[in-house]
């Protein structure tokens, strides 16, 4: 949780010891949406300028967690929409929302209580193969399967699909 620690490796640079150092000088630390900093004031107008049109509200979750649980509320919200799709073999953290989510055993212990979510199959099975000689085939056939299942889902009733490019806890 970022509210506890950061990990940023073993051989810290010094101008990040550096940095840090000041920072704690300034103000040590400022939980969640409790407070604005200066840093927060900064990245917030520079990524006003990066993003497209007029999309200039920011959140700035303390967890993994609480970003999934976020993600999901805004997508629902702005869609009007309420299934979310996600794959077997994932995880998206310990909240209502990113446990049920959740795709691996976790969500056995009450994930599976919470109505909307959708598993859909990983397109790196362990127990069969894609179809497709190249990886571009078999990624082809990981689309199409999906698109497979969201037209029986209900096109009309996706809010969101939600994967994990890298396999974190799941």
């Amino acid at each position: 949780s970022q509210a506890v620690c950061s990990n940023i490796g073993y051989n810290i640079p010094d101008s990040v010891v550096e940095a840090t150092s000041q920072q704690m000088k300034k103000l040590s630390f400022v939980y969640g949406g409790l407070g604005i900093t200066e840093i927060r004031a900064r990245l917030s107008k520079l990524m006003s300028e990066l993003l497209p049109g007029d999309l200039q509200g920011m959140v700035f979750p303390s967890s993994g967690s609480e970003a999934n649980e976020a993600a999901i509320i805004m997508a629902r919200r702005y869609t009007g929409k309420y299934k979310v799709i996600n794959w077997y073999r994932s995880y998206h953290g310990g909240t209502t929302n990113s446990q049920a989510a959740t795709g691996d055993y976790r969500r056995w212990y009450g994930g599976d209580l919470v109505p909307g979510f959708v598993k859909a199959f990983h397109p790196f099975p362990l127990f069969w193969d894609l179809k497709g000689e190249s990886e571009e085939e078999r990624t082809q056939m990981a689309l199409n399967m999906l698109e497979e299942q969201i037209l029986n889902e209900g096109p009309d009733s996706v809010a969101m699909v939600q994967f994990e490019s890298i396999i974190g806890g799941g």
